[in-house]
């Protein structure tokens, strides 16, 4: 190579090295009037609030495809919840039922 070549592989890669760093310049002047327009915190709250909005959808959706396990689930819940009271009406009722039938074997 001769020094002409040389000199102007240098300043070619100089100028490539311009346009770059022009470059990065650029995308941080831009990243930071988009953060000085919407901060991360409110994007980020904007995120979840887009996560939590399609998760309630798709539970929603999924409810709505499947009843009867729903209503079987909820009635479950709801059983566990009053087990005790329940209990003791089963109890009551199961003792009544014996002395119903303790009378009518006389």
């Amino acid at each position: 190579m001769t020094l002409r070549s040389e000199e102007a592989d240098l300043i070619a890669a100089r100028r490539l090295r311009d346009i770059a760093r022009a470059i990065v310049h650029t995308d941080l002047a831009t990243l930071r009037r988009d953060v000085a327009e919407r901060p991360v915190a409110g994007r980020v709250r904007a995120q979840i609030i887009s996560t939590a909005l399609d998760t309630a959808e798709s539970g929603i959706d999924l409810a709505l495809e499947n009843r009867g396990v729903l209503a079987l689930t909820g009635t479950a819940m709801v059983c566990w919840l009053f087990r005790n009271p329940l209990g003791v009406l089963a109890q009551h009722g199961w003792t009544r039922a014996r002395q119903w039938l303790a009378q009518l074997r006389r």
